[in-house]
């Protein structure tokens, strides 16, 4: 379910400059398999955001 979001962290870690940042929109059950994804791929600073209903929604990374 998440092929689609290591095919646009591939692609942005091709694109981005040192301390570029990628941002997701997430599906809750799938936010902490993205998130360790994204840190496999080398991407720091990995955070997953919550929405106002406590459910994680976001993730924001950093090229190092």
């Amino acid at each position: 379910p998440i092929v689609f979001y290591e095919r646009i962290a591939d692609v942005a870690w091709e694109a981005l400059v040192s301390g570029g940042k990628l941002y997701f929109e997430l599906h809750e059950t799938t936010a902490h398999d993205v998130a360790a994804m994204a840190r496999h791929r080398g991407f720091c600073e990995v955070e997953v955001v919550a929405d106002i209903n406590s459910k994680p929604r976001m993730l924001r990374c950093v090229k190092p």
